[in-house]
Order: structure tokens, then sequence, then C-alpha cells
């Protein structure tokens, strides 16, 4: 991980070499290492870190870059570049040669700015998935861009009263805005293009929409070979790996495949609670006696579990819940004692390969009721993600049935309900039912499902999980890399039919099927999750979280319904695991609120 800067459009010079530095500066523990400013035409760029990366290319320009490559060789193959090409240089020479085309061809998770000579313009790439963050800020006469958040905010900037409603409902659909008015997300998969003419964001990278044929097991073999190069590209220089274990198919997966392949020493990180709904022991010691190691066991603190509020001074972002950063917090730093310094994990492994709802649509379309009874009889042994409900089936079995200009109407004369606890005039006033609703343009899908999958790439929440596991990195000094958010694996879910994510018996079938060699009989099994409602409940009763359960920065400014805030908390309290996750998102942005605008 490595620090990102750069300013554009700027008259002085010398200040833009200055304001980049500051930015680096305000990025510490991400920059932390080697540091270089260069000025090219119109613009200034700079990276800083253990490994920042940087490159000069006479004939289009200045690159700089927190990048790692996972098609690097396959690039220098096309590219007639030498074995001991870095990655940088792979990237600007493939700019050289391709122009604004280049990013699409980029496997691997980067955040990248180029000053382009040819035409003095800035570029700010993200990567298709989104790993590595980068934000901007357009003023009236420059541009600027960094790493962090924090980096660009100043005094005075107002908050995003929209995005903020977003996220009090627990549903942030706006990938490119932040907390800050001010400031915007370059979002996963686009590219930011700054020049004389203005400022324009626009996607580079789309998935693709043919599907492959054949039977369960072509797909678990596709799955199999694409997986293993995903994981193997992450251990790519490392003799050690870390990896989170947590007993699920996914992080399971990872540590089998690295075993199986003998693709490095794995140490495998694992969290233990008292709480048997919480803890999965059972399954985290099947897989340890599978391959024949001892995890490094650790048990976050319970009494009360930490909570990520204090963070909000240090990163200016929203915080993390309790599930999140600070419950691995001391899993990475027992790593990183042990002499990893990258760790894997198994997210976006539900993102991508648990199978989609909206299955049921496209069962309806092609008139398989009998695939929509044993979905149902199956009940929960198909999975916790897809388990069968009668509002579920109407919501995305019957209602994408209904022609688009109907669903508008009905919209029109009764709309949608939104959270109780969003006062209405706010809700209005910041035309949250409008904002909920946008969608990328999906027309001409092959399949409601692939539609869904589609709408989860340009997802506000997808762009704020990213960014919440990347400072959960930087803050425990490690690096984490995530296989399951491969681009070429997340290419081949959107080209494996819904047929071979999600059978009558289980999700997750050609992954099962591929992976079954390489887990535990009771984990290739599990179809359980596990339950962190009493985590999100036992968190409450921290001092310093207390004073935010009555929300008085959000009822200052007339933002909730403090009563249905009151009657959400009682419901939490009661152990509902889905009013305890909403409550955690109202606190989160009331201390917010507090911490950088005051309560008042």
């Amino acid at each position: 991980m490595n620090a990102v800067a750069a300013v554009f459009g700027a008259a002085d010079a010398a200040a833009a070499q200055a304001a980049v530095k500051a930015l680096l500066e305000r990025m510490p523990e991400r920059g932390a290492g080697h540091r270089l400013v260069v000025a090219g035409a119109g613009g200034v760029i700079g990276a800083a870190g253990p490994s920042p990366a940087f490159g000069s290319h006479p004939s289009c320009g200045l690159l700089a870059a927190d990048l790692r490559l996972d098609n690097a060789a396959d690039l220098r193959r096309e590219l007639g570049l030498p074995a001991d090409a870095t990655d940088a240089g792979i990237a600007l020479e493939a700019f050289a040669r391709w122009g604004d085309g280049f990013a699409a061809r980029l496997a691997g998770d980067f955040a990248i700015v180029i000053l382009d000579t040819r035409a003095c313009r800035l570029l700010a790439i993200r990567d298709a998935l989104g790993i590595r963050p980068l934000y901007y800020r357009a003023g009236t006469a420059h541009v600027r861009c960094a790493s962090e958040l924090r980096a660009l905010v100043e005094p005075g900037d107002s908050p995003d009263e929209g995005f903020l409603a977003e996220a009090l409902g627990g549903d942030i659909a706006d990938a490119e805005a932040t907390p800050f008015l001010s400031v915007r997300r370059v979002p996963a998969g686009h590219m930011l293009v700054a020049s004389e003419q203005g400022v324009a964001v626009s996607r580079y990278w789309e998935p693709p929409r043919e599907m492959h044929g054949g039977s369960l097991d072509d797909h678990a073999s596709r799955f199999r070979e694409v997986f293993d190069e995903a994981v193997r590209a992450r251990c790519a220089g490392s003799a050690t790996v870390g990896t989170h274990l947590s007993g699920g198919l996914d992080s399971s997966s990872v540590l089998g495949t690295i075993c199986a392949n003998g693709l490095a020493a794995p140490m495998a990180g694992a969290l233990r609670f008292p709480w048997p709904e919480a803890d999965e022991s059972r399954w985290i010691d099947a897989m340890a006696r599978r391959w024949s190691i001892e995890p490094i066991a650790v048990t976050p603190p319970v009494d009360p579990p930490a909570h990520d509020l204090a963070s909000i001074l240090t990163d200016a972002d929203l915080p993390d819940s309790p599930s999140g950063r600070p419950l691995f917090t001391g899993l990475h730093a027992a790593l990183a004692a042990a002499g990893a310094r990258v760790v894997l994990t198994g997210f976006g492994g539900d993102q991508w390969w648990s199978g989609e709802m909206a299955h049921m649509a496209d069962l309806l379309r092609r008139g398989r009721l009998g695939a929509l009874r044993q979905w149902q009889r199956a009940g929960a042994a198909a999975g916790e993600e897809v388990t069968w409900s009668w509002p579920s089936f109407a919501r995305d079995g019957l209602l994408p049935l209904v022609p688009a200009p109907l669903r508008r109407a009905a919209r029109a004369v009764r709309h949608a309900p939104l959270p109780a606890w969003i006062d209405p005039a706010f809700a209005a006033r910041v035309e949250l039912r409008d904002r909920l609703r946008r969608r990328p343009d999906t027309r001409g899908a092959p399949a409601e499902s692939w539609r869904r999958m589609r709408w989860r790439l340009d997802s506000g929440e997808e762009a704020f999980a990213k960014e919440r596991l990347d400072r959960l990195a930087v803050a425990s000094g490690v690096e984490l890399r995530h296989p399951f958010y491969d681009r070429r694996l997340v290419e081949l879910a959107f080209a494996t039919p819904q047929d071979a994510h999600l059978t009558p018996a289980h999700n997750r079938a050609a992954m099962r099927a591929a992976m079954a060699p390489r887990l535990s009989p009771e984990t290739a099994a599990r179809v359980t999750k596990n339950d962190f409602t009493r985590l999100l409940v036992e968190a409450l009763r921290a001092p310093d979280v207390q004073r935010h359960l009555a929300v008085p920065a959000l009822t200052a400014r007339g933002w909730v319904v403090s009563a249905e805030v009151g009657a959400l908390a009682a419901r939490a309290r009661e152990q509902d695991g889905a009013a305890a996750l909403a409550l955690w998102r109202i606190i989160g942005v009331d201390a917010w609120l507090a911490a950088r605008f005051g309560a008042r």
C-alpha cells in the first residue's frame, strides 16, 4: 500500500509541488518510506510508501501509482518488454501503445495518476473492483487527487446531506459521493480525465455479457483454473503469507488452494468467540486438521466489544461497524507479529459466487417452475444468503417481470417506503427516493441475475466496503489481498450461468465442486453463517457510544425521528440483527457529524 497524490491545472508550479507534498504528508501511515514528487506538463504528481510506483516515458508522460499487476507476464509478452520490466513500466508502456484503452487491459489492484504530455491532461485511474482507493477534489482552477479522503478535506467543507441520508438508510447508492460535498471518489473501474475542457469521469471496464456453456463439472473446472491463478498472483513474492480462516467456504478455499498448490507457507489467523452463534471453531479446527496447521487464534475484546468511532478523527470518513475493522485489528496484529506482511482474505466470495435471489425471475421467465419448487423446499439448506421466502419471491421473482412502464406508473401512485427513522421532510429535501432508485444502464442484460450483479459494481455500499478494508490494512500494517476480487475471477462469475451458482440443492455449486478436495468435509457442506448480532448489541454498552444513542447531532439537524430511533434501539436490544446493523449506521453518522461539525 502506497500513497498517491496529484495536482493539475494550478497556475503556480511551485505551489502545486508544495501542495502534492502536503497531500502525501497527510497520509503518514500509507506514505511512510520512499517518496518522489515530479512536475510535468500542466501538473505535479507524487507517490510515497514502502514500494511506490513511478514511470517516465518520452512519448507520453509521467506515472505515479499504488500498483500491483496480476497479468504482468502477459502484458510484457504482448508489449515486447523485458522480463525485468516493472509494473509501472508496463502500465506506462501500455498507455503509450493503447492510449486511454490501456486501463481495461490491466488486471490487478491499482490507483494510477498519469500526466499525459501529449494532450496536457491528468488521468486518474482506479482498478476494476476498486481495491486501491482514489479520491479527487475539483476546484474552479485546478484538480487534486489523493489516495485518502482525509488528505483532501479542507476547513469549511460542508457535509453531503444526500450521501449521509443514503448511509442512514443503510443503502449507499452513489458510488462517487463521500461524506463531504467537495470531495468525490473515483469509482471502481473508472477513469478521471482533467484537461482545459474540465473534468470527466467515465467507466473503462464492463463485465462480459456472454455466458459459458457446459456442465457443472465444466464450470467447476473453469473456476478452479482462474481461482488458482488469482491466489497464485496474490502470493507472488512472499515465502510466507497470512490468511484469514473463518471456517467459511471463502477463506477456507483460499487456504486450501495455497496448501494444495504449495504457493507459500501459510499462517492462518482465526477469531474465537465466547458466543456459540458467532464462534466458528468447529469449521476452523476441521480445516486445520485437513492441512495439519496450527492457526493463530485471537479472541477479540467482548466486554464490551471494540467500536470504530475514534477513527472519524483520523480518517475523516464514516466509521466501520464493530463487526468490521475493530474485530480484525487484533487478528492482523497477531499475524504481523508472526511475520506476515501480506494477508489473503475471503472477502468477495459472498458478492460474486453465492448466487442471486433474482434467479427466481430468470427461472419464472423460462418456465422452470419445478426448479422454483425445489428451491422453496430446500429452505435454509440452499444457503443462508439464498433461503427462499415469499416476500423475496414477490420482490426478486415477480416484480422484475412487470413491464418497466407499469412499474414507473405504480411508483408515481404509491411511493416505496423509506426507513421510518428518517425524517420525511429531510428525505424529500435531499430527494432520497430518487437517489436510491439510481441504477446503471443494463438494457439488454442476459438475465435478471446478471443485472443485479452489474448493479453491485456501481454500488456505493461496495465502494465503502472496499475502502473500509483498505483503512483496516493501513491501520494494521499488513497488505490485504483479496483473491475473490480478482478481475478475472469476477468476469468468470458474470459469465457463469446462475444454474452453476445456485442449484436447488445448495448455493455456490460450481465453487463447491471445484474446491471440495481442498476443504474439510464439514466446510464443503457448510451452508450457515456466523451471527454477530450479540457483538453489535454488546458494543452499544461502551460509554462513548451511549451518548450517541440519543442521536443529538442528527436530532438537532432534524434528519431523524428520534422516537423511531429509540424503537430501533429497543429491537436491537432484543437481538434483532437487522435492527442492530441499522442502529450502528445511524450512530456512525451521528458521531461523524458531531466530530466534524459539532453536536448542534
